[in-house]
Parts: structure tokens; sequence; C-alpha cells
């Protein structure tokens, strides 16, 4: 019983980190719209944060017709490096919570596909450096150009009741 009880705690808490941090591209500054606009501004934001000081990571094109030119950060942060190859914000504060405007990304070229936040290059993963200087994991999130559907765990739920949900299926 005791071996049953350990397991679930553990599946629990490696559940808990899988809904961490979470850095990915929006069309807005929310995190909330994983539809780009062929034409405006494009944001990298920094999601469920439990407290962090800086992210690094890089944001990969390959699947776009555009080009990543540079990252404009946030007001207050300070990023070094390429966002095509690997980019380091510091946020200046530990900061928590959802919608972490990290910065605007400026892009080239014409702008279809879809842009990916990945890992920077010659690292395993999406980092996050939290409140203590440790370094995380962090998810990497999608959006995409022209309808096509991004990954976007920002996305809100909707508050429905139950008869919505069972006409959902009728």
């Amino acid at each position: 019983m005791k071996k049953v009880l350990m397991l679930m705690a553990s599946v629990l808490m490696v559940a808990n980190v899988a809904m961490a941090d979470h850095i990915g591209v929006y069309g807005d500054q929310t995190g909330t719209s994983c539809d780009l606009a062929s034409f405006g501004s494009v944001y990298v934001v920094h999601m469920f944060s439990a407290g962090t000081t800086a992210s690094r990571f890089k944001v990969d094109a390959s699947a776009s017709s555009a080009t990543v030119t540079f990252l404009n950060p946030t007001i207050g942060f300070v990023a070094t490096g390429s966002a095509a190859t690997d980019i380091t914000v510091g946020y200046g504060a530990c900061l928590t919570g959802s919608g972490i405007v990290i910065g605007q990304l400026f892009l080239g070229g014409s702008p279809t596909g879809c842009l990916k936040v990945v890992a920077a290059e010659a690292f395993p993963f999406v980092i996050n450096v939290d409140c203590n200087f440790q370094e995380n994991q962090a998810t990497g999130g999608e959006a995409c150009f022209g309808g096509i559907a991004g990954h976007c765990p920002g996305t809100p739920t909707q508050p429905s009741t139950w008869g919505q949900v069972k006409a959902l299926y009728r």
C-alpha cells in the first residue's frame, strides 16, 4: 500500500511539473491566441510561472517562410544572444503568473507557416531560471499564420453548464 501511495504521489508531482512554465509565441500580449496575423506584432510570452527570473530558448522558424530578425525585450528586461539560435532574457525581478511578455518578435520575409519556441542550440530543453537561480525545464509553444492550429496551452477555457457539454455530443 505504501508503494502504491508513493507511486501516486510521484505521478501527481510529474503531472504538476508538466503544467509549469511554458514559453510560447502568441498573436497577443495576454498569451491567449496562437493565431498569428500575417502583419502586426508577434509576442513571446511566459505562461504559468511559479516564480522566474530569466529564460533561455530560440524561436524556430524552419516551418515558416519568415525569418526571425530579433526579439525586442520588454522594458526592464535584458536580452543577450539571437532569438534565431540562442537567446537569454533576464526579467530583472522574480515574476509569477501568466502573461509575462518577454518581448516582441520581429520577422523578415513573408510570414506564413508556424513559429516554435524550442531549446536553444546545444541545450536539451527550454530553460527558465527560478527565483532561487536554479535552471528548470520549461515547455515551448507553437503559433501559426493563416489559421493553422498551433499548440497554445494558454488559451482560456469557457465556463459552461452540464447541459451545454451534453449538447456538444448529440
